[in-house]
């Protein structure tokens, strides 16, 4: 595998913004964020600024900060990139990164192309 992603989580939301995250089911074209994200860390859970994971992913209780319910297609992309993190990393690596892919300053996570 030519893409090698290393390092860990710090749970910056990075992930969770532009550029790193692109248009996708739950994603608004020009929004700047997720429709999951919120500010309002919790501590307690893994990835404290996803409203899916705040409710353990128990789908039927998940709403977007507009108040809309979780479609099939939101989390189909949320268990596809997501919950399978740094998947969605190696995604953007692959897909819009080519060599010397970076990711935001933020991010813990480092992208390398082995030959």
């Amino acid at each position: 595998m030519p893409w090698v992603v290393t390092g860990s989580c710090n749970h910056c939301a990075a992930c969770c913004k532009p550029p790193v995250v692109v248009e996708n089911p739950c994603m608004v074209k020009g929004d700047t964020e997720c429709l999951f994200y919120t500010d309002t860390v919790d501590t307690g859970i893994r990835y404290g600024h996803c409203r899916i994971k705040q409710v353990g992913d128990n789908y039927s209780r998940v709403r977007d900060k507009k108040g809309n319910k979780i479609t099939k297609e939101q989390i189909a992309w949320y268990e596809h990139n997501c919950r399978q993190f740094p998947l969605l990393v190696d995604f953007v690596a692959k897909e819009y990164g080519g060599h010397g892919a970076t990711l935001p300053p933020t991010c813990n996570y480092k992208i390398e192309w082995v030959d």
